[in-house]
């Protein structure tokens, strides 16, 4: 049976790369603006993934100490060493900066000082000389000295052993100081990018900064040195410089050129990377820059099986398909950009694809010569689809982007027809459908609910402020939805919705296996095989542990199971409830 199910709603928003670490491990963690936006990857395929159980607050910045990562954030200074899962909560006091080497670390609060970071625990820096302006960035030398940087504080630093801030240089300009950085292994290059002054360099023993020609009245907002002090990286809001030979001279990286890059690193090969405001992130491979799937290129919004293990799946901003199970991923042209993320797609019993968005009505593809044309008759103009999904009987159905209401494509005819619930009223429209266990299907919006017992016609109900999340199934059969703080059941035989007291656990999607059984997800996003009883109740087999975070795009075919997650496409061992990744990754 055909099946499959679509739990995200709503536009991707583009999450800034904030910070980018090369571990001392030999992988790479990429911090985004986006609350338990913590990413991490090894060589040699480079695959990144979400960290698991990363706290829910919205990042600041990243470090390494001791085999740890420390990561801080909007509402505290979190721990986290490499060999556990488990993050502790050093301080609930805001993170501003954070700089860590070796064992050294240094953390700046909001509205405080700086202060050490050691064995987990926070003491204050004992100085003299803070400058009025508070620090913004510091880096740390292998020596223990502490340099620190910022709008209208230059650059200072404090002596290992000192307790006072002493600038380092003269000759820095206006000495607003955007970026900082430092060669290690060159005994102590500094670097300084300045707003609107260019990028400035200080060599061990020297008492002047120099300004580096070529990048002069520039505003350089991010820096990267290599270990040997030679390659040096430069954000300079429309792209990114590059030299090689320590910032004499300098020359455009072309793969970069008009992107705004927030973030720039070397990592311990010695290959460079660049985060951007648009959520991407790159890496030089030999001497060219490519984009490396991340973040919200490894969404899955979508997957539908097509027969015979043929799989489509929408994942980012692009469409695969997947001819057989084991076959390589092949990556669909669509006839319209997939960049907003409402694009939808379903595929319907003979295995034909359709696609359409919130701003093109539906288009079916062309299985011999790959061209898309609209789908069927009778799709109302003008008008995109608000979603496309194959129904609780193998129908394709969508719903009207502009009017929300619900149609439902007749295969004999290649038509589209509406389904009728009555008189239509201003404000109630469909939002999205899902086929839940036993063939129920349901569709719903802000203040009205379909659903369609199996066998029988769609039936209705006007509702005001239904919450946003999925009505559901229970064990025995009963619909559930919610209404603000009411919760409303139907129970199976009866057309009177009632107040009650939700029962748990509540199925909000569910596909059929070859077996008779359903894979169902939970509204508390467990994945449960159902079996059924005689009497019609459902009884829970096995549950298996998502091997992603939501939201989930769900189908099967045969015995196979597919789940895309927030960080790619994953197919279910049944007999070992393991999951394997088989994410695209072109």
């Amino acid at each position: 049976m055909l099946s499959m199910l679509l739990l995200f709603t709503g536009t991707v928003q583009a999450q800034p790369v904030l910070s980018i670490l090369p571990e001392s491990t030999g992988c790479v963690s990429v911090l985004t603006s986006q609350a338990g936006g913590l990413y991490r990857a090894c060589g040699p395929d480079w695959r990144f993934r979400r960290v698991a159980g990363a706290p829910d607050a919205l990042p600041v910045t990243l470090a390494e100490s001791n085999r740890s990562l420390i990561l801080g954030t909007r509402t505290g200074l979190y721990q986290r060493p490499f060999d556990q899962t488990e993050w502790q909560r050093l301080s609930d006091q805001p993170t501003g900066a954070l700089a860590c080497h070796g064992t050294h670390c240094v953390v700046r609060s909001f509205g405080q000082g700086p202060q050490r970071l050691s064995d987990g625990r926070l003491s204050p820096l004992q100085v003299r000389r803070l400058p009025d302006q508070p620090l913004q960035q510091f880096v740390i030398a292998g020596d223990g000295a502490l340099y620190g940087a910022g709008m209208g504080a230059g650059v200072l630093w404090l002596k290992p052993g000192s307790d006072t801030w002493q600038p380092v240089g003269s000759g820095l300009g206006n000495g607003n100081v955007l970026a900082l950085a430092l060669a290690l292994a060159d005994d102590g290059t500094l670097h300084a990018g300045t707003y609107g002054g260019g990028l400035y360099r200080l060599r061990p023993g020297e008492s002047r900064w120099q300004r580096l020609s070529g990048l002069q009245a520039m505003q350089v907002t991010a820096l990267a040195v290599s270990a040997d002090g030679r390659r040096v990286l430069a954000s300079v809001g429309d792209g990114v410089r590059e030299s090689r030979d320590g910032g004499d001279n300098w020359r455009a990286v072309p793969e970069l050129a008009g992107i705004p890059v927030l973030s720039l690193a070397f990592d311990g090969a010695g290959r460079a990377w660049a985060g951007t405001r648009e959520g991407r992130l790159y890496r030089r491979q030999d001497e060219a820059w490519m984009q490396v799937r991340f973040g919200a290129d490894l969404i899955v919004h979508q997957v539908a099986s097509a027969g015979q293990g043929g799989l489509f799946i929408l994942m980012g901003d692009r469409l695969y398909r997947r001819s057989h199970p084991g076959a390589d991923w092949q990556r669909i042209e669509t006839p319209f950009p997939l960049t907003d993320g409402s694009a939808s797609l379903a595929v319907d019993a003979v295995g034909r694809l359709y696609l359409g968005s919130a701003r093109q009505p539906p288009r079916r593809v062309d299985s011999r010569t790959g061209e898309w044309r609209v789908s069927a008759s009778a799709w109302p103009e003008p008008g995109g689809v608000r979603a496309l999904r194959t129904g609780p009987e193998g129908v394709v159905y969508g719903i009207h982007a502009d009017t929300g209401q619900l149609h439902r494509l007749e295969p004999e005819q290649d038509r589209w027809r509406p389904v009728e619930i009555g008189e239509a009223r201003p404000g109630h429209q469909l939002r999205d459908l899902r086929r839940l266990p036993g063939g129920h299907g349901v569709a719903w919006g802000a203040n009205v609910l379909m659903w369609q017992r199996p066998g029988e016609s769609w039936q209705h109900n006007w509702f005001a402020q239904l919450e946003r999340g999925a009505p559901g199934l229970d064990a025995d059969g009963v619909l559930w939805t919610r209404r603000q703080v009411t919760v409303f059941s139907l129970a199976p035989g009866e057309n009177r919705w009632r107040d009650d007291a939700i029962r748990h656990p509540l199925y909000v999607e569910a596909v059929a296996l070859m077996d008779g059984t359903e894979l169902a997800l939970t509204e508390d996003d467990r994945l449960v095989r159902l079996r059924r009883r005689e009497d019609g109740t459902w009884v829970e087999r096995n549950a298996y542990a998502p091997p992603g975070p939501p939201p989930y795009a769900l189908t099967a075919m045969g015995d196979r199971v597919y789940l895309g997650t927030l960080d790619g496409l994953h197919e279910l061992d049944p007999v070992h409830g393991t999951w394997r990744d088989i994410t695209p990754t072109h």
